[in-house]
């Protein structure tokens, strides 16, 4: 009898390391878990581009050696973003999209626009959210200016997976 409850107990002790190693990877590699799975630990940009044009241009994308920090509040269906993205061809910009209380905005700075400091607008965008916290959709399409006249239209859309 002994042995058969010692059998039982492997058998279990195995399986369920077999199940932990699963679900290790994806708690890791900050990709959206799939339903009912760990949280992402790492924020990460699952699909998405934000395309510009005006005084600069280009097509810029997230890499995932770059920046990247986001947070969604379901309780204020509110949050915040803040990425650094490339156009792979050497030019980088800064985009933080904020709505949660009184701060309603979409930023944007960059190197290459060697006249503006930093690019606003107050309108243009919509955020959304999931109610665990772990997922947040951007869509941008607005209209950019710079206290020094420097102007730029972004739009495009992210999903975001976003730790807790």
């Amino acid at each position: 009898m002994k042995l058969a409850w010692v059998v039982v107990l492997s058998i279990c002790v195995v399986a369920c390391k077999g199940k932990e190693a699963e679900k290790t990877p994806a708690a890791t590699s900050g990709t959206p878990p799939p339903s009912g799975g760990p949280p992402p630990t790492k924020a990460s940009v699952q699909s998405g581009e934000i395309a510009v044009t005006g005084d600069m241009a280009g097509t810029f994308r997230w890499k995932d050696d770059l920046n990247l920090t986001c947070t969604w509040i379901p309780d204020l269906k509110g949050g915040g973003m803040d990425m650094t993205l490339t156009d792979g061809a050497g030019k980088f910009m800064a985009l933080q999209v904020k709505n949660v209380n009184e701060v309603h905005e979409v930023t944007m700075t960059s190197g290459a626009l060697k006249s503006a400091a930093m690019l606003k607008s107050a309108t243009g965008y919509t955020m959304t959210g999931s109610d665990d916290r772990t997922h947040m959709t951007v869509t941008v399409d607005a209209d950019l200016a710079s206290a020094e006249g420097a102007k730029t239209h972004v739009k495009g859309k992210l999903e975001l997976a976003c730790p807790p």
